[in-house]
């Protein structure tokens, strides 16, 4: 855990818990009381090392197209980072930019990115594996394993989808946590929602709002249906379950965002500092590389770790969120009449990191890319779909 700069000098393996709790104790009374610029650096193309050796080679006008599309968009500083894009059991990989616009150290094909919302379907699927075995039911109530919590009519289904009615914690943290300089944790959000900080905002299941609240809490729920951390059980149980050797979660006490090689970036190409939410996971927090999410892909497709009934309830839709777009647990879905096609998405935005993945809901086809600068917007869905 990061302390302040001041007591650098003193014997932090001792200390540093010490104030920790001696500021969360704080927090803690605080809430029982309200109970009761610089420029980005010239652009340089980055050589990229090809997709491994396979029998089938992706197809090569499609490669071309997309390898020139990609090289344009970071000439005009619009896209920074790495892709991989699969088509019928081949890749094709690619990769422009800088690891820290500062350093100019290039970026690599195997890099850790923080996914930001791409978390999220890696959370819901956990929670669906629990389901599949047994020990969670889609219509549980939130508080029948957080007991504390206020949201007694709020079922794991509407979390999932996005149709709890939560509001958003980050419109109240900035004003009740007070420690910019220390992360908070899932825990601590927890004590917020336990004293009526986090309001409903309309009647579960009354509509859709996309709101992360929804996350920290299955996270929440992991925790306790498992009786071991967020981070251990997807470390341990969920990541080697989907192949994913190199993702992990973030743990701002022990390693916060600085520590990894990949810095975020606002537009004008300065680094993102850690924020104090990092600790905050369920909704966000997840590292990974394109190797990892394409692992996930190809572990769904074969073998899929959940059955495929629930897998089919996932991926349908469960909760409108626009004139033809859809959520269903943990997955952005979208029909695509242009490609006789639907896609099942998710994307993702925090500090500076741009994150996608993209999957065919009736081809084995799919694309993930991640970004660590903001500049330029969301890229074009439909039209880098259409690429390959």
């Amino acid at each position: 855990m990061q302390i302040s700069a001041n007591l650098n000098t003193v014997n932090t393996t001792i200390l540093a818990p010490v104030v920790r709790l001696l500021k969360v104790g704080i927090f803690i009374a605080i809430l029982a009381v309200g109970c009761t610029e610089s420029n980005v650096p010239s652009p340089a193309v980055v050589d990229y090392d090809p997709a491994p050796e396979l029998e089938l080679q992706f197809n090569p006008h499609d490669a071309t197209t997309l390898d020139s599309f990609f090289g344009d968009l970071f000439e005009a500083r619009k896209f920074n980072g790495v892709a991989l894009f699969a088509k019928n059991g081949v890749t094709h990989s690619l990769v422009h930019g800088f690891r820290n616009f500062k350093t100019k150290d290039s970026l690599r094909l195997d890099d850790q990115f923080q996914l930001a919302s791409l978390s999220k379907p890696f959370t819901a699927f956990s929670i669906l594996k629990l389901i599949d075995e047994g020990r969670l039911r889609i219509d549980d109530k939130v508080s029948d394993h957080l007991v504390c919590t206020p949201y007694s009519d709020v079922t794991i289904g509407q979390l999932l989808n996005h149709t709890s009615g939560i509001g958003y914690y980050a419109y109240v943290t900035d004003n009740l946590w007070g420690m910019p300089e220390d992360p908070m944790a899932n825990s601590d959000l927890l004590t917020m929602m336990e004293c009526d900080e986090i309001p409903l905002y309309f009647e579960p299941g009354r509509g859709f709002d996309y709101c992360n609240t929804n996350y920290t809490l299955l996270a929440n729920i992991i925790e306790a249906v498992t009786d071991t951390s967020f981070k251990d059980y997807m470390e341990w149980t969920i990541f080697p379950a989907l192949e994913m050797a190199n993702s992990e979660i973030i743990d701002p006490f022990s390693k916060d965002a600085n520590a990894y090689d990949v810095k975020g970036h606002y537009p004008s190409g300065d680094v993102k500092l850690p924020s104090y939410l990092d600790g905050v996971v369920g909704d966000k927090g997840m590292y990974s590389t394109i190797a990892d999410l394409y692992a996930f892909y190809k572990t769904i497709k074969s073998q899929n770790p959940i059955s495929d009934s629930l897998w089919a309830e996932a991926t349908s839709p469960k909760a409108k969120t626009g004139a033809s777009a859809f959520y269903g647990y943990g997955w952005r879905i979208k029909p695509l009449p242009e490609a006789n096609d639907t896609l099942i998405y998710h994307n993702g935005w925090w500090r500076g990191f741009r994150t996608y993945f993209w999957m065919s809901s009736k081809e084995d086809k799919m694309c993930v890319i991640l970004t660590n600068s903001i500049r330029g917007g969301y890229l074009p869905q439909q039209e880098i779909w259409l690429q390959f």
